[in-house]
């Protein structure tokens, strides 16, 4: 069963329970990553995280829900890439 049966069955599928809340939070994480690498900035979305110390390390209340984990720095390097096949051998448009 996925997360999604299992949020609309009622279950728990992590600490914000069925907190539709966190789907919708992903478009303002998408623009925070959009506007962090138009000022030069390189950003990792931590989606595992150890709640417990963060709500120590930064003094977060715990009335309040850690929705997202977001780092922002610069690289330290430019990675490494692979070569990508054309997008002609992998797509098919109509």
């Amino acid at each position: 069963m996925d997360l999604g049966t299992r949020a609309f069955q009622g279950q728990q599928t992590n600490e914000v329970g069925e907190g539709w809340g966190a789907y919708d939070n992903g478009l303002s994480n998408c623009y925070l990553i959009l506007k962090a690498r138009a000022m030069s900035f390189d950003t990792l979305i931590m989606g595992m995280r150890d709640a417990d110390g963060l709500r120590k390390a930064f003094n977060i209340p715990e009335n309040e829900t850690i929705m997202a984990v977001i780092s922002l720095g610069y690289r330290a390097a430019e990675p490494d890439r692979p070569d990508r096949r054309p997008l002609n051998e992998i797509v098919k448009f109509y």
